[in-house]
């Protein structure tokens, strides 16, 4: 006796996931926040691989920061004494 082959389904995709995304806006309310976040961490720790250490003179991009308010209201350059480590 012959076996017949699986007779399979066509694959259904419900109606909403066909829809277009609605235009709105990309980041919501504290994207700006975390992007700058990431963008001062990103550079702290890139001036930490061209050897510069933390700072304790200015406020400055290099000054440690213990917890996240710390973090957020460190400023986004580095001082002058930083600038001059990196022989800029």
């Amino acid at each position: 006796r012959q076996v017949s082959p699986v007779k399979r389904r066509p694959v259904r995709v419900a109606p909403s996931r066909l829809e277009r995304p609605r235009a709105g806006p990309v980041c919501g309310p504290g994207c700006r926040r975390d992007l700058e976040r990431l963008a001062k961490m990103l550079l702290h720790q890139a001036t930490h691989m061209l050897g510069v250490l933390h700072c304790c003179y200015y406020r400055c991009l290099m000054n440690g920061a213990a917890h996240t308010a710390e973090a957020d209201g460190r400023p986004p350059y580095l001082c002058a004494l930083c600038l001059k480590k990196l022989h800029l």
